[in-house]
C-alpha cells in the first residue's frame, strides 16, 4: 500500500480528503458509499476496521499480489480482506460494479453485498444474533443502513448504523419515514449507556440509561434532541459489533411488504 495520507480529527489519523480525492479520480466509476467509507478508514497497513483489513483505494491483483493471485481473480479490483478472503470489486469495466467477498478465487463467492454498509452490517448482525421472528419490511431512512426488523410482540426492531454524512439529517429522514411514531436508541463511548430518543404524539422525549439503571424520561426541543444525536453518532458507526443503534417502531397497523 502505498501513497498513504492522513489528516487528524480528534486525535485520530484518517485518511485524508486529498487521497480520498485521487482514488475518486483514479477510479471514477467508484461507488459514493465506498468514498464516503475511505473518510473512516485509518490508513497504513493495519487498517483494520468493520472487521476488515483495507487496502489503499482499488488494487489490481496482479499488480498487489503478484501473477498467481492475479489469475484467480483476474477481473477484480480488490479493496480489502477479512478472515483470509479478498473482499473487492467486479464488473468495474462496464460501470456497474459489484461488491464481494471471494474465497480462494474468483469463482468462489462467499457473499455479495449491495453496499459498503452491508459489509458492516454483516459483521454486528451475525447469523442467530435475533432469534425472533424476521418481519419483512421494506424502510429506508437517509443516512441509516437497518438490518432485518425482527417483531417483539407490540414493537418491531431493527438494529444499523449511522453512515457517514448522514449525522445531520438523521432527525429530519426519521421523521419523513416514520411519521407514525418511533424510539431510537444510540450507544455512548463507553458502549455500555444508552440515550434513548422517542418521537411520539408530535413530541419528543429523552432517557439516558446507564449501565443498566434506567433512567429518566424528559421531554426535549428538536434542537436538544439533535444535539444528543449528534453527540452520540460517532459511537453508532458499527466499528465493532457493540456500536450500533437499535430502531423501533409500533408493530400495530404497519403493511408488511
Amino acid at each position: 500500500m502505498v501513497g498513504l495520507a492522513m489528516s487528524m480529527e480528534s486525535g485520530h489519523p484518517r485518511m485524508s480528503p486529498g487521497r480520498i480525492a485521487d482514488i475518486a479520480a483514479a477510479f471514477p466509476w467508484l461507488p459514493a458509499d465506498y468514498l464516503r467509507h475511505l473518510a473512516r478508514i485509518t490508513p497504513g497497513p493495519h487498517a483494520y476496521r468493520y472487521g476488515a483489513q483495507w487496502l489503499d483505494g482499488p488494487q489490481v491483483a496482479e499488480e498487489a499480489f503478484g501473477s498467481q493471485v492475479g489469475r484467480l481473480f483476474p477481473e477484480a479490483r480488490l479493496i480489502g480482506r477479512r478472515q483470509g478472503n479478498l473482499i473487492g470489486y467486479t464488473g468495474w469495466a462496464t460501470g456497474h460494479p459489484r461488491l464481494m467477498e471471494w474465497g480462494s478465487s474468483q469463482e468462489r463467492v462467499i457473499q455479495e453485498f449491495d453496499g459498503i454498509a452491508a459489509i458492516t452490517l454483516s459483521t454486528i448482525l451475525p447469523t442467530g444474533y435475533d432469534m425472533r421472528p424476521v418481519v419483512p419490511l421494506q424502510i429506508t431512512v437517509a443516512g441509516l443502513a437497518l438490518g432485518p426488523w425482527h417483531d417483539a410482540g407490540d414493537k418491531y426492531v431493527a438494529r444499523g448504523i449511522v453512515m457517514q454524512g448522514g449525522e445531520a439529517g438523521i432527525l429530519e429522514a426519521l421523521q419523513r419515514a416514520l411519521p407514525g411514531g418511533w424510539s431510537l436508541g444510540l450507544v455512548h463511548a463507553d458502549s455500555d449507556s444508552w440515550m434513548s430518543v422517542q418521537f411520539a404524539d408530535g413530541a419528543f422525549s429523552l432517557c439516558l440509561d446507564r449501565h443498566g439503571s434506567s433512567g429518566t424520561v424528559r421531554t426535549a426541543t428538536t434542537r436538544e434532541v439533535h444535539a444528543e444525536i449528534l453527540a452520540a453518532v460517532p459511537f453508532n458507526d458499527g466499528v465493532h459489533p457493540g456500536c450500533y443503534f437499535h430502531l423501533t417502531i409500533p408493530a400495530r397497523g404497519r403493511v408488511q411488504r
